[in-house]
């Protein structure tokens, strides 16, 4: 688990230090959809690893099997729903502030949940 969350430390963090680059990579995904696709693949994927053999309700743990369903949920949709998350995409470019913001949010998850796995 360590790893996972060090990667979304690592890959909330990358797109705040290079946000012009990351908004121009947004805008070139918004018009391919088997980007949409392949990224929904591995959510639903991972997700489903992550909830079958890491599902603990109690404790600090909580947190940790939120996020997962959460993820996993996000990743069916997008399997489901291809057109619909394609057109959310464009008002996150649009509104860059919302896009930070949510960059932000991931990160804090992330840092707390290193925090956890590392000195907890």
């Amino acid at each position: 688990m360590k790893i996972l969350w060090l990667l979304l430390v690592i890959m909330s963090l990358a797109p705040l230090l290079n946000f012009g680059v990351f908004k121009k990579a947004m805008k070139e995904v918004e018009k391919l959809y088997i980007v949409e696709l392949l990224i929904s693949m591995f959510r639903t994927i991972l997700g489903l690893v992550i909830v079958l053999f890491f599902n603990v309700w109690t404790g600090p743990y909580l947190l940790v099997t939120v996020v997962w369903w959460l993820s996993l949920g996000i990743g069916v949709a997008g399997l489901l729903l291809p057109h619909q998350i394609m057109d959310a995409l464009p008002m996150m470019t649009k509104k860059p502030a919302v896009l930070k913001a949510l960059l932000v949010l991931t990160l804090a998850l992330g840092l707390v949940m290193t925090y956890f796995g590392f000195f907890a």
